[in-house]
Protein backbone atom coordinates (compact mmCIF):
# COMPACT_ATOMS: atom_id res chain seq x y z
CA UNK A 1 0.00 0.00 0.00
CA UNK A 2 2.65 2.47 0.95
CA UNK A 3 4.40 1.73 -2.89
CA UNK A 4 1.47 2.88 -4.24
CA UNK A 5 0.57 6.01 -2.13
CA UNK A 6 4.28 7.32 -3.15
CA UNK A 7 3.56 6.73 -6.99
CA UNK A 8 -0.01 8.62 -6.19
CA UNK A 9 1.78 11.07 -4.68
CA UNK A 10 4.36 11.39 -7.61
CA UNK A 11 2.14 11.45 -9.92
CA UNK A 12 -0.68 14.03 -8.06
CA UNK A 13 2.81 16.20 -7.30
CA UNK A 14 3.43 16.54 -10.98
CA UNK A 15 0.01 16.78 -11.83
CA UNK A 16 -0.14 20.23 -9.81
CA UNK A 17 3.26 21.27 -11.00
CA UNK A 18 1.86 21.14 -14.88
CA UNK A 19 -1.64 22.99 -14.05
CA UNK A 20 -0.02 25.66 -11.61
CA UNK A 21 2.77 25.83 -14.28
CA UNK A 22 0.03 26.44 -16.78
CA UNK A 23 -1.59 29.06 -15.01
CA UNK A 24 1.02 31.65 -15.79
CA UNK A 25 1.36 31.21 -19.63
CA UNK A 26 -2.50 32.40 -20.65
CA UNK A 27 -1.49 36.08 -18.93
CA UNK A 28 1.60 36.03 -20.72
CA UNK A 29 0.10 34.71 -24.39
CA UNK A 30 -2.90 37.14 -24.12
CA UNK A 31 -0.49 40.03 -23.58
CA UNK A 32 1.72 39.16 -26.30
CA UNK A 33 -1.06 38.20 -28.68
CA UNK A 34 -2.43 41.68 -28.12
CA UNK A 35 0.60 43.56 -27.32
CA UNK A 36 -1.18 45.18 -24.60
CA UNK A 37 -1.62 44.46 -20.84
CA UNK A 38 -4.96 46.54 -19.66
CA UNK A 39 -6.56 43.83 -18.40
CA UNK A 40 -3.93 42.95 -16.01
CA UNK A 41 -3.41 44.68 -12.91
CA UNK A 42 0.09 45.91 -12.46
CA UNK A 43 -0.47 44.64 -8.56
CA UNK A 44 -1.40 41.91 -8.86
CA UNK A 45 1.66 41.42 -11.46
CA UNK A 46 4.20 42.35 -8.62
CA UNK A 47 2.83 40.62 -5.95
CA UNK A 48 2.82 37.53 -7.82
CA UNK A 49 6.43 37.72 -8.19
CA UNK A 50 7.02 38.43 -4.67
CA UNK A 51 5.02 35.68 -3.52
CA UNK A 52 6.81 33.10 -5.71
CA UNK A 53 10.34 34.54 -4.74
CA UNK A 54 9.12 33.94 -0.89
CA UNK A 55 7.90 30.28 -2.10
CA UNK A 56 11.15 29.47 -3.69
CA UNK A 57 12.71 30.71 -0.32
CA UNK A 58 11.23 28.62 1.64
CA UNK A 59 11.22 25.47 -0.72
CA UNK A 60 15.15 25.82 -1.15
CA UNK A 61 16.20 26.57 2.78
CA UNK A 62 14.41 23.48 3.15
CA UNK A 63 15.99 21.75 0.24
CA UNK A 64 19.38 22.42 1.04
CA UNK A 65 18.73 21.97 4.92
CA UNK A 66 16.23 19.18 4.81
CA UNK A 67 16.49 18.93 8.56
CA UNK A 68 15.26 22.09 9.49
CA UNK A 69 11.29 21.19 9.51
CA UNK A 70 9.93 22.77 6.45
CA UNK A 71 9.68 18.75 5.83
CA UNK A 72 10.33 17.14 3.06
CA UNK A 73 10.64 19.12 -0.23
CA UNK A 74 10.00 17.62 -3.47
CA UNK A 75 11.98 18.54 -6.90
CA UNK A 76 8.90 19.61 -8.49
CA UNK A 77 8.37 22.12 -5.97
CA UNK A 78 11.84 23.75 -6.72
CA UNK A 79 11.36 23.23 -10.32
CA UNK A 80 7.88 25.27 -10.27
CA UNK A 81 9.48 28.16 -7.88
CA UNK A 82 11.89 28.98 -10.42
CA UNK A 83 9.63 28.34 -13.32
CA UNK A 84 7.13 30.79 -11.68
CA UNK A 85 9.27 33.59 -10.89
CA UNK A 86 10.44 33.68 -14.35
CA UNK A 87 6.62 33.91 -16.25
CA UNK A 88 5.97 36.16 -13.94
CA UNK A 89 8.78 38.04 -14.28
CA UNK A 90 7.66 38.02 -18.00
CA UNK A 91 4.34 39.33 -17.74
CA UNK A 92 5.45 41.81 -14.89
CA UNK A 93 7.59 43.16 -18.09
CA UNK A 94 4.82 42.86 -20.11
CA UNK A 95 2.65 44.84 -18.35
CA UNK A 96 5.28 47.65 -18.30
CA UNK A 97 6.57 47.51 -21.82
CA UNK A 98 2.93 47.11 -23.39
CA UNK A 99 0.15 49.94 -22.86
CA UNK A 100 -1.50 48.97 -19.67
CA UNK A 101 -3.75 51.62 -18.76
CA UNK A 102 -1.36 54.15 -17.22
CA UNK A 103 -1.04 51.57 -14.40
CA UNK A 104 1.15 52.47 -11.41
CA UNK A 105 1.75 50.67 -8.49
CA UNK A 106 -0.46 51.48 -5.23
CA UNK A 107 0.98 52.47 -2.77
CA UNK A 108 -0.81 49.73 -0.89
CA UNK A 109 0.91 47.16 -2.39
CA UNK A 110 4.43 48.94 -1.73
CA UNK A 111 3.58 49.30 2.11
CA UNK A 112 2.17 45.48 2.12
CA UNK A 113 5.45 44.37 -0.13
CA UNK A 114 8.03 46.56 1.78
CA UNK A 115 6.80 45.74 5.34
CA UNK A 116 6.75 41.82 5.02
CA UNK A 117 10.13 42.53 3.01
CA UNK A 118 11.75 44.39 5.75
CA UNK A 119 10.53 41.59 8.60
CA UNK A 120 12.23 38.54 6.27
CA UNK A 121 15.39 40.73 6.01
CA UNK A 122 15.52 41.40 9.99
CA UNK A 123 15.01 37.79 10.95
CA UNK A 124 16.98 36.75 8.61
CA UNK A 125 19.72 38.89 10.01
CA UNK A 126 18.77 37.59 13.56
CA UNK A 127 19.14 34.20 12.14
CA UNK A 128 22.86 35.05 11.05
CA UNK A 129 23.75 35.29 14.57
CA UNK A 130 22.57 31.76 15.70
CA UNK A 131 23.53 29.25 12.54
CA UNK A 132 24.21 26.36 14.59
CA UNK A 133 20.59 26.31 16.34
CA UNK A 134 18.10 26.59 13.13
CA UNK A 135 19.75 27.30 10.11
CA UNK A 136 16.86 29.26 8.70
CA UNK A 137 14.28 27.66 9.84
CA UNK A 138 12.08 30.68 11.48
CA UNK A 139 12.69 32.85 7.92
CA UNK A 140 12.01 29.99 5.62
CA UNK A 141 8.98 29.54 7.38
CA UNK A 142 8.01 33.53 7.81
CA UNK A 143 8.02 33.24 3.91
CA UNK A 144 6.19 29.85 3.57
CA UNK A 145 3.27 31.80 5.99
CA UNK A 146 3.53 35.06 3.93
CA UNK A 147 3.54 33.31 0.58
CA UNK A 148 0.03 31.50 2.19
CA UNK A 149 -1.18 34.74 2.82
CA UNK A 150 -0.69 36.56 -0.33
CA UNK A 151 -2.07 33.80 -1.89
CA UNK A 152 -5.63 34.20 -0.10
CA UNK A 153 -5.93 37.78 -1.50
CA UNK A 154 -3.59 38.20 -4.46
CA UNK A 155 -6.67 38.17 -6.45
CA UNK A 156 -7.83 41.54 -4.70
CA UNK A 157 -6.16 44.11 -6.86
CA UNK A 158 -6.69 42.20 -10.12
CA UNK A 159 -10.26 41.42 -9.23
CA UNK A 160 -10.68 45.59 -8.15
CA UNK A 161 -8.95 46.31 -11.76
CA UNK A 162 -11.78 44.11 -13.89
CA UNK A 163 -14.07 46.25 -11.49
CA UNK A 164 -12.94 49.42 -12.16
CA UNK A 165 -12.73 48.71 -16.11
CA UNK A 166 -16.80 47.07 -15.57
CA UNK A 167 -14.79 44.24 -17.85
CA UNK A 168 -12.63 41.64 -18.30
CA UNK A 169 -11.13 41.98 -21.76
CA UNK A 170 -7.42 41.60 -21.45
CA UNK A 171 -7.65 39.10 -18.84
CA UNK A 172 -7.32 35.50 -19.25
CA UNK A 173 -9.61 33.20 -17.27
CA UNK A 174 -7.58 29.98 -18.10
CA UNK A 175 -4.83 31.51 -15.23
CA UNK A 176 -7.35 31.18 -12.19
CA UNK A 177 -8.32 27.63 -13.36
CA UNK A 178 -5.31 26.41 -13.77
CA UNK A 179 -3.72 28.05 -10.64
CA UNK A 180 -7.52 26.70 -8.65
CA UNK A 181 -6.79 23.57 -10.37
CA UNK A 182 -2.74 23.17 -8.93
CA UNK A 183 -3.72 24.56 -5.56
CA UNK A 184 -6.41 20.74 -5.61
CA UNK A 185 -4.37 18.50 -6.64
CA UNK A 186 -1.24 20.33 -4.45
CA UNK A 187 -3.94 20.00 -0.89
CA UNK A 188 -4.26 16.19 -2.70
CA UNK A 189 -0.61 15.58 -2.55
CA UNK A 190 -0.29 16.84 1.16
CA UNK A 191 -3.33 14.25 2.13
CA UNK A 192 -1.59 11.47 0.12
CA UNK A 193 2.15 12.29 1.72
CA UNK A 194 0.06 12.57 5.32
CA UNK A 195 -1.68 9.31 5.25
CA UNK A 196 1.48 7.81 3.80
CA UNK A 197 3.80 9.33 6.49
CA UNK A 198 1.76 7.55 9.60
CA UNK A 199 1.43 4.34 7.84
Amino acid sequence: MSQFLSILSDIVGWTYFITWSMSFYPIAWTNFRTKKAVGLSIDYAFVNIYSNILNGVYNYTGFIFPDIGTNHVPVQDLVYSTHAIMLCTVYYVQAKIYPNGNQKMSIITFFIIGVTFLLVIILFILELNHIGTSKYWNTAMLCGYLKDVITVCKYTPQVYRNWKRKCTKGWNIWSVIFDFSGGVFSYLQIAIDGKFSCC
